[in-house]
C-alpha cells in the first residue's frame, strides 16, 4: 500500500488545465533559493507548453533539473537563480512541464 506523506492542494486555473496531467515532487538543491527551497513540494504540469520563462521540470543526462527556461542569442537555457548551476539545452535535454504551483512546510 502506498503511503501519502502530504497532501498538496492544486486548483486549475482555466478550463483547459482541467484536463492536464499533474504530479508532485520534493525539491532537492538550492539553484532556484530563495524563490523555490530545498525541500519544498512543487506541483508540475506535464501538459502545458513551456515558454520562457517559465520555471520548468526538465530531464537533462538522466538527472531531473528544476530551472528557469531563458532564451539567451538564440540558445535555449536552463538557468538557475546560482549561475553556476545553469545548463545549455541539447539534445539530451527533455522539458517534461511547468512548474505551477510550490508548497512549503514549517
Amino acid at each position: 500500500m502506498e503511503t501519502i506523506d502530504r497532501f498538496v492542494p492544486y486548483f486549475p486555473k482555466t478550463v483547459e488545465e482541467r484536463t492536464h496531467r499533474f504530479i508532485a515532487m520534493p525539491v532537492e538543491g538550492h539553484c532556484l533559493e530563495p524563490r523555490i527551497m530545498d525541500g519544498d513540494t512543487i506541483v508540475v504540469d506535464l501538459d502545458a507548453t513551456p515558454t520562457i520563462g517559465n520555471v520548468v521540470l526538465a530531464r537533462q543526462d538522466y538527472k531531473l533539473l528544476v530551472k528557469i527556461l531563458e532564451d539567451r542569442s538564440g540558445q535555449l537555457w536552463l538557468v538557475a537563480l546560482q549561475e553556476e548551476h545553469s545548463r545549455k539545452v541539447t539534445g539530451n535535454t527533455e522539458i517534461l512541464g511547468i512548474v505551477v504551483g510550490c508548497a512549503r512546510w514549517f
